[in-house]
């Protein structure tokens, strides 16, 4: 490839993630079948992400701008929302529209996988009391981790954050 192909290529792609966001989650879970089964279906079909690679060791996904996702082996112990460390992980989408769309994708990818643990639902769509507008489903992966798909408008944000922060002031 030359160096012009490579460079349009990378432009095309747009800035680089900001400085400070999360760059990859990598998770330890309990059994990697049916972890890649869920997370390949979280990935794909809920946040747009493609896979970036898999072995019996490792499964990753990805998509430029957002925080890659990956897997690999750890104990049979599952995790507990209350026990020291991760509560949980929310992912942002972009209208109330797609939070209700994935909930109705998460409940029928749950319904025909019965008789496999792969987690399940904990709150269907709902405004929670966080911010204006905020709206979100929660549900778990198939080691307990609790996971949320959210949207919030942006002018809810405007209300939490001061005015010289603001993008537009920059």
């Amino acid at each position: 490839m030359s160096s012009t192909n490579h460079s349009s290529t990378v432009a095309s792609l747009g800035p680089p993630p900001p400085r400070g966001s999360v760059h990859h989650i990598s998770l330890s879970v309990a059994n990697m079948k049916d972890s890649v089964k869920f997370y390949d279906f979280f990935c794909r079909e809920l946040l747009g992400f493609e896979m970036l690679h898999i072995t019996d060791e490792h499964a990753m996904w990805f998509r430029y701008g957002a925080t890659a996702i990956g897997i690999s082996p750890g104990t049979a112990v599952l995790h507990h929302k209350f026990n020291p460390g991760l509560h949980h992980l929310a992912f942002n989408l972009d209208n109330r529209a797609q939070v209700d769309e994935a909930y109705a994708k998460i409940t029928k990818f749950y319904a025909e996988n019965e008789g496999v643990d792969l987690g399940n639902v904990l709150d269907a769509p709902a405004e929670y009391p966080y911010m204006p507008g905020y709206y979100a489903v929660f549900f778990t992966d198939p080691d307990g981790i609790k996971l949320e798909l959210v949207h919030t408008p942006a002018e809810a944000y405007l209300a939490h954050v001061p005015p010289e922060t603001h993008l537009a002031s920059n």
